[in-house]
């Protein structure tokens, strides 16, 4: 494509600078995506700004930027006319539109075929691979619509073309939407482990702690030291009592 546009390019006396800016900005678009114009003369910034802004994937639509007419103003023909600039756009248009279509054509005989056998097996290949994606999600879909996967899926990749195709129309919708509400199932009932394993309530965490304070300031032993202390003192005072001086 690029040696087409630049042979045109060269055919419109296009001047030399601005064939080789033109042709290398979409070549680099093409590798990388993306137009460095530091790359470039800084005359030629302003068009290259302006094209980035209408987007580069629009050359191939016809919509290049005005910024390219003024770089390349009024042309003289090899025949002695004048070419005013639109006129040299208009044509590098038409060269990228044809261009476009014959690379489209190419691709759509790659993807579906050159010829009718070639579009028939590369469309049962096709269905084969989008039914062994649906396959694959059996174990994702709710256990009860399992029933729309077959028992031997070896035996439905081997079925006509057509029957292949209908039963992609009939099944993957549904299929798609039970693992949607599978997923949607799960995260729904996906509980707190508190659930199971509730927290101690805070009564009781209380109460185990004044049990243990409590346990400190009344030890049994020293409660009964006490209690026989204050026994054997009043027994003393009560033979003290009674006991004649």
């Amino acid at each position: 494509m690029m040696t087409n546009l630049r042979n045109t390019l060269q055919r419109l006396t296009t001047k030399s600078q601005l064939t080789d800016t033109f042709c290398s900005t979409i070549g680099e678009w093409l590798d990388t995506g993306a137009v460095d114009a530091q790359n470039y003369p800084e005359s030629h910034h302003e068009a290259i700004f302006s094209q980035a802004d209408i987007g580069w994937r629009q050359v191939f639509l016809g919509r290049i930027s005005q910024g390219w007419e003024n770089l390349q103003g009024h042309t003289t023909t090899n025949q002695g006319r004048t070419r005013p600039p639109y006129l040299w756009a208009a044509s590098v248009v038409e060269t990228l539109l044809r261009q476009s279509i014959h690379l489209w054509e190419q691709r759509n005989q790659e993807v579906h075929g050159h010829n009718a056998q070639e579009q028939a097996h590369l469309t049962r290949l096709r269905h084969q691979r989008t039914i062994q994606k649906l396959l694959d999600m059996k174990e994702k879909c709710i256990p009860s619509h399992r029933f729309a996967f077959p028992d031997n899926p070896q035996e439905l990749l081997d079925l006509p073309t057509q029957t292949l195709e209908n039963w992609i129309l009939t099944r993957r919708h549904f299929i798609l939407q039970s693992v949607k509400d599978a997923r949607n199932k799960t995260a729904d009932e996906n509980y707190s482990i508190l659930k199971w394993f509730p927290p101690a309530k805070d009564t009781r965490i209380q109460q185990h702690q004044a049990w243990k304070q409590d346990r400190l300031l009344y030890d049994p032993y020293s409660k009964k030291k006490r209690h026989k202390t204050t026994t054997q003192t009043t027994l003393t005072q009560f033979v003290t009592i009674l006991t004649p001086p």
